[in-house]
């Protein structure tokens, strides 16, 4: 696992593999990564179409797990979206560039003021 994830200690390893520990959570995250057909967002498209709330996406440029398309399929559906595709990381961007990513969500944050309120989805 720490070939696919450069920068993760062993407490963070630890902590992933933690999700693992009983058969009702293996079968949550299979559901959740089987669950990645586009399609299957079809039938919330409109719902979709009519968020007004801010929307930021961040994806590994070698995304071995989901697609990269499906960042983009987002930007498809909400034409407001900000897709950040992180050159060098795969799909644990948060791990493998901390940094970068804590800059983008305080950038998304900071671009809408307490006056507007952020609806989490």
């Amino acid at each position: 696992m720490t070939t696919l994830i450069p920068g993760i200690t062993q407490e963070q390893l630890n902590d992933f593999y933690c999700i693992y520990k009983s058969p009702e959570s293996r079968n949550a995250l299979l559901e959740l990564y089987r669950s990645g057909d586009i399609e299957k967002l079809e039938p919330y498209q409109e719902k979709m179409n009519r968020l007004e709330c801010p929307v930021t996406v961040i994806c590994g440029e070698k995304e071995k797990f989901v697609p990269v398309s499906f960042a983009y399929h987002f930007k498809e559906r909400i034409d407001h979206a900000k897709i950040h595709l992180l050159p060098d990381a795969g799909h644990f961007v948060y791990i493998e560039q901390p940094e970068t990513v804590a800059e983008i969500i305080v950038k998304h944050f900071d671009h809408y003021n307490e006056e507007e309120p952020i609806t989490m989805i």
